[in-house]
């Protein structure tokens, strides 16, 4: 009777161990499925690449010897049609309700850099110690909510994941990003450096 009772235990834990394992895998090609066919995230990866191109014509330019300006020109005028597509994409990313957790990170993360904008725009003078108090609680309120929705996907592009001033991270954390970072533009700009008197 014991060694039956056992039996039948075992046998329950195994039905529910592969109910929870098919209910997760549903839940997950549910997921990408939702993601694959969000609007927001096909806006951001073009949002994404557009910003990469811009960098692309700007390093490219900056590599070429002075007397090629004609054709720094053209690169220059490239990389404001980039800028003035990206600023037109953002626009129509914030017409796009999210239909997804991935949808819903970019949204909250555009949040955070259009709220950044209009920080940005207002003269210091004229922002009181409240308007400061709640520019600070919005930020930490945002920033709570992308982190959450971050860890639950991993779908969105970088470019919407790098943002500096997140309250949640500690400093020296914050610190030690900030340096690498600093470091491998640095890097960056030493090669083409080195290419530029490379190719003269």
């Amino acid at each position: 009777m014991g060694q039956a009772t056992v039996r039948t235990s075992r046998k329950e834990n195994q039905v529910r161990q592969d109910q929870q394992r098919l209910t997760a895998e549903f839940e997950s090609r549910t997921q990408a499925g939702a993601d694959a066919s969000d609007k927001v995230l096909q806006l951001a990866e073009a949002i994404a690449a557009g910003v990469q191109k811009q960098m692309d014509y700007e390093k490219a330019s900056f590599e070429l010897p002075k007397d090629r300006f004609a054709h720094k020109g053209r690169l220059e005028d490239a990389r404001m049609h980039e800028y003035d597509r990206e600023l037109a994409t953002r626009q129509l990313l914030s017409f796009e309700p999210a239909k997804s957790i991935t949808g819903a990170a970019i949204q909250i993360a555009e949040s955070l850099s259009a709220l950044d904008l209009m920080w940005d725009q207002v003269p210091r003078e004229a922002i009181g110690f409240e308007t400061r108090q709640d520019y600070r609680r919005l930020t930490r309120l945002l920033f709570s909510v992308r982190d959450f929705l971050l860890a639950q996907t991993d779908l969105v592009p970088e470019h919407f994941k790098r943002m500096p001033g997140n309250p949640w991270v500690p400093v020296d954390v914050a610190a030690q990003d900030y340096q690498e970072t600093e470091r491998t533009i640095e890097a960056d700009c030493l090669n083409v450096a080195k290419n530029k008197v490379n190719a003269n």
